[in-house]
């Protein structure tokens, strides 16, 4: 009776991604869009100024490591020289404030893509744990 249903995890939130001089924090609702991935590949389109982390396995050269744990729980990059590159190609000043953007989840690639041209300014002191 419910061969075409699959579990849907409920989290409070919407998948988000937050950035700030101190690394980049991906909600635990993004995290539970993706299945709570061991590995992803992290996308950048510098030209439409967007990211995208895409699921995939250790296989895939470009592989990173994200969930290191079956606990459900938001996930923190601190790679200075992701977060630099970041701030350039925006022309963003992480010294007051972060940004904010909430992800749209594509299904049929198991990914999520970040407009950052949609970002929200927030004060690092505002930022809220997901």
């Amino acid at each position: 009776m419910f061969e075409n249903f699959k579990p849907y995890s409920i989290t409070i939130g919407l998948p988000n991604v937050s950035i700030t001089s101190n690394g980049m924090n991906f909600s635990k609702t993004a995290v539970a869009k993706l299945g709570n991935p061991k590995r992803i590949v992290f996308l950048l389109n510098e030209v439409g100024k967007q990211i995208a982390i895409k699921v995939c396995d250790d296989t895939d050269n470009y592989s990173v490591k994200f969930a290191k744990n079956d606990k459900l729980s938001s996930i923190r990059f601190n790679n200075k020289d992701l977060i630099q590159t970041i701030e350039k190609m925006m022309g963003w000043d992480f010294k007051s404030q972060g940004y904010r953007i909430t992800g749209d989840y594509f299904g049929e690639e198991n990914a999520l893509l970040f407009d950052l041209n949609k970002a929200v300014e927030f004060k690092e002191n505002e930022m809220e744990e997901d």
